[in-house]
């Protein structure tokens, strides 16, 4: 099958796996150059309203290779997905990498400090769990279907 012939299914799992792999690459890039600015955003809402906490500003770098590694890992991944849609094992990793991160920043949220940015990071990551699970098994079942599939007899 070529990618041109690919199923609806297939063809919008590769545009959201470009999408996403664009996004993590704006996501490495600003976390590891512009972790302050990061901070200051997610601190816009705590300011403007009272009862929702502010993460305070880091001076620790320790964690932001790893967090870069992190997403330059995931940027790999959508890219290697939308160029090989078959190979689901790139599509599962990534699932789980939004799963893991969601839920743990659920659980600082819910047993440290409220801080506004856990629920943020829980709020982005969890979704893009959702949509990711949801477009890939959509897609997996479309090419598992085209590959049943009999070529039309002559």
């Amino acid at each position: 099958m070529s990618k041109t012939n690919y199923p609806p299914a297939v063809s919008r799992y590769v545009l959201m796996m470009r999408i996403l792999g664009a996004m993590y690459a704006v996501g490495a890039v600003s976390f590891f150059f512009a972790p302050s600015l990061i901070f200051w955003i997610l601190n816009l809402l705590p300011r403007m309203f009272r009862g929702i906490e502010s993460i305070p500003p880091s001076a620790e770098y320790f964690w932001l290779p790893l967090a870069t590694s992190m997403m330059v890992m995931l940027t790999i991944l959508a890219f290697s997905a939308a160029a090989s849609p078959q190979t689901k094992i790139l599509a599962w990793v990534q699932i789980a990498s939004k799963l893991c991160s969601s839920l743990g920043y659920l659980y600082f949220f819910i047993v440290d400090v409220h801080y506004f940015a856990y629920l943020a990071g829980f709020i982005t990551d969890f979704p893009i769990f959702l949509i990711v699970l949801y477009m890939s098994l959509k897609a997996f079942r479309a090419l598992k279907q085209t590959e049943s599939t009999p070529a039309s007899l002559p």
